[in-house]
């Protein structure tokens, strides 16, 4: 590959580090609003389900990028496609930070999806390209800790500017900041490593993108409303994605160059399996990161920091097991990190679906259940990941692509069940303790779900074994 081969070990974690800020900061406006929502309810006269497209928006960009990334990896220059990535987020940034209405922020949202987009999936491929397979695993879990950081810490940040008096465009100030120093830097030390092997995409690949992803995920959004109108547009991107997923799957099949994503290549069962995997995971994230702060606020009578505390502290005591979850990787695989991940994850989800009747709803068992499950994620996330790419690693770009939208499809279905579910005891009409009953009776579906996940976990890791000593080629594109 151009470019990689001849690099230093200095030139690589410049790269490297690079791109890991780029991936930080690029997510960190996801959440950037999520604290912001009375602020602009009040200044803009909104209700509470439109003021949600601040978060929307970006997430519906992103699923339009996303698919596209592949492609983009295969057939551009990697610094052409950082360049592009960071630019769109400075004019999104600064758009928003300028914005008179509403409607112009939204426009400054969509666009700064649209780059973050991109910067996932070629942090992943970047990564797995500069190293070594021996470092697969701590690599990956250095990427998902910058992943999901961002994100989990801009409603803080954003809460500190809120807290001080601000206007709520400044919010947006650090951001914009961050990305132009990253993208300058990205001018020096990012490098080539891309294949240059396609030359133009299939236009109707491009245009079932188009149809298919935001689509599938603005329906889940209004369905999660109760607007009727999620049907119709579900139903479209449900046939759109099997239009796309089918035409995929031909082109790759031909060897045309036009494939935006070779799911011919990358079909193997076990892979398949890690995807369906992800998604489930995803889930436990919208559970944890959404309803689980939304049921101990009112439950517990604490402050909005307080809550976020409860949020914060496991997520981050999680992160230091991700590092730790490399290093087992890299020494003995998968099959340890899966079963104790998932474990902990069902029997995390199991003991907060009983802290009401048996621990009598304490704080601090709460807190100790649910750390039990953002352990489990973080161990389930990392090996997942760090196995489906040893099993196809030359074809990274399109594992990336593909895991990047089982998450994005799985955190929209994730975000619409758990609130449905939750929603289902109707806890605003009772007292605040019916808030975390209805978060029990969500963590007997999650309980169940991880259980199930812990069967696909045997399935994927022993779906090709064969015989006693039989084992899986982690350096290659064996099976």
């Amino acid at each position: 590959m151009t470019g990689c081969a001849h690099m230093k070990l200095g030139g690589k974690l410049a790269m490297f580090f690079t791109l890991l800020g780029s991936a930080f900061f690029c997510l960190f406006n996801e959440t950037l609003l999520s604290v912001g929502d009375d602020v602009l309810m009040r200044r803009f006269s909104l209700n509470y389900v439109t003021v949600q497209w601040t978060m929307g928006g970006f997430l519906v960009a992103m699923s339009v990028t996303v698919p596209l990334l592949a492609f983009f990896i295969n057939g551009y220059s990697t610094k052409l496609v950082v360049s592009i990535a960071l630019s769109l987020c400075c004019v999104g940034l600064a758009i928003d930070f300028f914005s008179p209405s509403f409607w112009i922020l939204i426009a400054g949202r969509v666009i700064e999806g649209l780059g973050a987009g991109f910067i996932t999936p070629l942090l992943f491929f970047s990564a797995l390209t500069l190293f070594s397979p021996k470092h697969r695993g701590h690599v990956i879990s250095i990427c998902g800790i910058a992943c999901g950081l961002g994100p989990s810490l801009a409603p803080s940040y954003s809460g500190a500017i809120l807290g001080a008096g601000a206007d709520w465009h400044f919010i947006f100030l650090l951001p914009f900041a961050a990305c132009f120093a990253l993208l300058c830097l990205s001018l020096f030390f990012v490098k080539d490593i891309s294949p240059h092997r396609s030359p133009s995409p299939d236009g109707l690949s491009v245009l079932e993108t188009v149809f298919s992803f935001p689509c599938l995920i603005i329906g889940i959004e209004l369905l999660a409303d109760r607007n009727l109108w999620g049907i119709l547009l579900l139903a479209v991107g449900l046939l759109a994605g099997t239009a796309w997923i089918l035409r995929q799957f031909k082109l790759g099949h031909k060897k045309d160059e036009g494939v935006l994503v070779d799911l011919f290549s990358i079909a193997k069962k076990p892979v398949l399996l890690g995807l369906l995997l992800i998604f489930c995971l995803q889930i436990a994230n919208m559970c944890l990161s959404v309803v689980y702060p939304l049921a101990i606020e009112p439950a517990f009578r604490l402050t909005p920091s307080a809550a976020s505390s409860m949020l914060m502290a496991p997520l981050a005591i999680s992160q230091l097991f991700a590092l730790l979850a490399g290093k087992i990787y890299d020494r003995w695989g998968a099959k340890f990190l899966l079963f104790s991940g998932f474990s902990l994850l069902a029997g995390g989800f199991f003991a907060l679906s009983l802290q009401r009747r048996v621990f009598h709803g304490g704080v601090a068992f709460t807190f100790v259940f649910a750390l039990l499950c953002f352990v489990g994620v973080a161990l389930s996330t990392l090996a997942v990941e760090s196995h489906i790419f040893s099993l196809l690693p030359s074809k990274t770009a399109d594992l990336s692509t593909a895991e990047q939208e089982s998450m994005q499809i799985g955190g929209a279905v994730g975000s619409a069940a758990c609130m449905a579910i939750f929603q289902a005891c109707d806890p605003a009409s009772a007292p605040p303790q019916s808030y975390l009953a209805s978060f029990s009776t969500l963590s007997v579906v999650m309980t169940c779900l991880y259980l199930f996940c812990l069967a696909v976990s045997w399935a994927m890791l022993f779906a090709r074994k064969r015989g006693k000593n039989a084992k899986t080629c982690r350096g290659c594109d064996h099976l």
